[in-house]
């Protein structure tokens, strides 16, 4: 059997060692390589995530801001600021993986996404936290297809509004835990 070497009595099968016996020259240079192929892996995978999570951060704070300009509040003058963040750390991810994002990383990141404690709630929390999601999602749509002039997607988006509005309705009267305490 071939072995790179030996480490605390540990056999590394490969390379051109005969026998088990403290590393050799060229049999710790062996494992070497190994330790930093895979040191240099790890460090491209953190500083993908790192990558990531700092286009995601960016992302969702241009389009956040763009959302309250659109409704009429927000900072428009940070617009140009924080354009050239995204783009910053989008070369920044491309310099950590090779690859510029995929439109799902992207997608992703701008996502509404249900919180952790969704399935905690009573079933009448959960109903109207789908309620004001559906409103949410179509309320955007509809403000996305008026910069647009799509009166098309406009309709669709009152469509997507109209069925959360009972549910809501329905739980006027109480909070989303059921307390009797009322929403304003």
């Amino acid at each position: 059997m071939r072995s790179v070497g030996s480490l605390n009595g540990s056999r590394f099968s490969g390379g051109d060692c005969a026998e088990t016996r403290p590393f050799s020259s060229a049999c710790g240079r062996a494992f070497l390589v190994l330790v930093k192929v895979v040191s240099e892996k790890a460090e491209r995978e953190i500083a993908t995530y790192e990558a990531e999570r700092r286009l995601d951060g960016s992302l969702r704070a241009l389009a956040a801001n763009m959302l309250r300009v659109v409704r009429g509040a927000g900072r428009a003058y940070e617009f140009s600021g924080q354009m050239a963040d995204v783009l910053d750390a989008m070369q920044a991810y491309r310099d950590a993986a090779g690859v510029w994002p995929s439109d799902q990383q992207l997608s992703s990141a701008l996502r509404l996404r249900e919180p952790d404690y969704l399935e905690t709630l009573p079933e009448h929390g959960q109903d109207r936290f789908y309620a004001e999601r559906s409103i949410v999602r179509g309320a955007l749509q509809i403000a996305a297809s008026e910069l647009l002039g799509q009166q098309t997607q406009k309709a669709a988006g009152r469509g997507r509004v109209a069925p959360g509005a009972p549910g809501l309705r329905a739980r006027r009267g109480s909070d989303a835990c059921g307390s009797g305490a009322r929403v304003h």
